[in-house]
């Protein structure tokens, strides 16, 4: 009963901080929040009953999240090393150019 009085004085964000600190502090997240598990579908216990013999009472794949407390802002990709290079006539100006094209951020890029 001491630790529930002790949790719910303390906001569910500094709790999470601390233990991310004490026990995952190696690890890169990319968000922290409140997850919340979906229900056990009467299909799920009844699988799991013939399978296993026991009662499912948690489900341990599906959550939402409910509250973002952190996320990571998204980098923006970069040009990288792998791209291809094509000759390429303007059709506004009928110039020889050349065109640099990323698969991974999708974009070309116009080289004269």
């Amino acid at each position: 009963m001491r630790y529930k009085e002790l949790i719910s004085q303390i906001s569910l964000k500094e709790l999470l901080d601390k233990i991310i600190e004490l026990h995952f502090n190696k690890h890169m997240f990319t968000l922290k929040g409140k997850l919340e598990w979906y229900p056990v579908t009467n299909q799920q216990k009844t699988r799991y009953l013939k399978k296993r013999g026991k009662e499912l009472k948690f489900q341990r794949r599906r959550y939402k999240t409910t509250e973002v407390f952190w996320e990571k802002p998204k980098e923006e990709k970069k040009w990288s090393k792998d791209y291809r290079e094509f000759k390429s006539i303007s059709i506004l100006t009928d110039e020889e150019m050349i065109v640099r094209w990323n698969d991974d951020i999708e974009k070309y890029e116009e080289i004269k």
